[in-house]
């Protein structure tokens, strides 16, 4: 009996044991396993992944955790653990110490672009660099300039060229177009350090508010249409500007305005010179006030431009100078020169838009470039045969 109680005491001390530690009498508090050592590593298991999702010991159920290196076979050598569905690899990216070869610094950006005294802000900087060679760097090198703080991001440089960002907050005390200049190393001080690039800079943002341009293009040819808004039957393309406020189209005002209308029975020719016409839509819920210009070229060319044009809401229709027509069943209704194709030699006309609201809160401005036209050898009364390109550029200030 006395000796069953000294064999279980002999064995307690291992079964309540938490931690294990190697070439250490004290393991951290904080680990199961501490192995110490100045010139030694730890050897992973070493294994070949056929797939994505191999069960080591064919045993479904292997717990997510576990990590092997894989040292062949059908996945990229490297360090993998189980996610509980699948194999994940560490990241293999060179240890290298970061090194870029120049910064760009004049072609900093800055979003939101503009910012204002006294009101909070929150944005990014990027810089471009050429030269980096792939190492990571650490991130937390700070300036700070009329009460805002521009902060180094960490990151892995690209092998080449890439992008430097930074957070930048804080409520300034001045607003754009008053700029802001960061000094990159260099001898003054206070500055911003990148310790991995050898060159010096200043770095000036705020001083220009920089614009986002969306583009959207159709190409089609005219199609059978009776207008939503006017009740109007004709054939038509149209394109919505980007943020969909407004629509442009070609229409052709088909010769009868009654549901006796088709596609094939139309007499109005689309060499008209008052008929076949570039339009607008105002797709707001209210009036809107243009300043527009435009120009055609057909050989020759024709310009148009108003200061004062206002555009009523949901209907079609255009404009000479600040008169405003609506498209009707018997309105015509041309935006700039009625007829958009009346080319010399038979060809068609190229369109040149641009408008702005004149609104005091808006910074938004459009570009329209349109042409029609059709084989002259086909019946010019066959709408359907007409095709048409419209493209819209949408300037925003950001």
């Amino acid at each position: 009996m006395k000796k069953k109680i000294l064999l279980l005491t002999g064995l307690l001390p291992v079964c309540l044991s938490a931690q294990v530690g190697i070439n250490t009498q004290t393991p951290d508090i904080s680990s199961v396993f501490d192995a110490v050592s100045s010139d030694k590593g730890i050897l992973i298991p070493r294994v070949v992944l056929t797939s994505s999702t191999m069960d080591l010991d064919q045993v479904s159920g292997q717990p997510a955790g576990l990590m092997v290196f894989n040292s062949g076979g059908a996945l990229a050598q490297g360090f993998y653990y189980w996610n509980g569905q699948e194999w994940r690899i560490l990241t293999n990216a060179t240890s290298v110490a970061p090194l870029i070869g120049d910064l760009l610094c004049t072609g900093a950006t800055l979003n939101p672009a503009s910012y204002q005294a006294g009101m909070a802000y929150s944005g990014v900087m990027k810089v471009s660099y050429t030269g980096g060679n792939g190492g990571f760097y650490s991130g937390g090198s700070t300036f700070t300039s009329h009460g805002l703080t521009f902060t180094l991001q960490e990151g892995q440089l690209e092998n080449g060229s890439g992008d430097l960002l930074f957070i930048v907050q804080g409520t300034p005390d001045i607003s754009t177009p008053e700029g802001i200049t960061i000094p990159i190393n260099g001898s003054s001080s206070p500055k911003l350090d990148i310790n991995f690039w050898s060159g010096n800079c200043q770095i000036k943002v705020g001083d220009q508010a920089n614009a986002d341009i969306k583009t959207i293009a159709t190409m089609n040819y005219m199609a059978f249409i009776t207008d939503a808004d006017t009740g109007a039957k004709g054939f038509s393309v149209q394109c919505n500007t980007p943020d969909g406020l407004y629509t442009l189209r070609v229409f052709l005002r088909h010769s009868n305005q009654t549901s006796a209308a088709t596609a094939s029975n139309n007499t109005e020719s689309v060499a008209s010179g008052s008929n076949n016409n570039v339009q607008i839509r105002n797709n707001s819920t209210v009036q809107k006030t243009l300043m527009w210009n435009y120009s055609t070229f057909y050989g020759g060319q024709i310009t148009d431009a108003g200061g004062n044009l206002q555009v009523p809401s949901h209907i079609f229709g255009g404009g000479q100078g600040n008169t405003w027509t609506s498209n009707s069943t018997t309105a015509y209704a041309p935006w700039g020169n009625a007829g958009i194709y009346n080319g010399n030699n038979s060809g068609p006309e190229y369109r040149y838009y641009s408008w702005i609201d004149t609104s005091t809160s808006t910074k938004v401005a459009y570009i329209a470039t349109i042409m029609a036209g059709i084989d002259p050898g086909a019946t010019l009364t066959d709408a359907t045969k007409q095709k048409v390109f419209i493209k819209i550029e949408q300037i925003t200030s950001m």
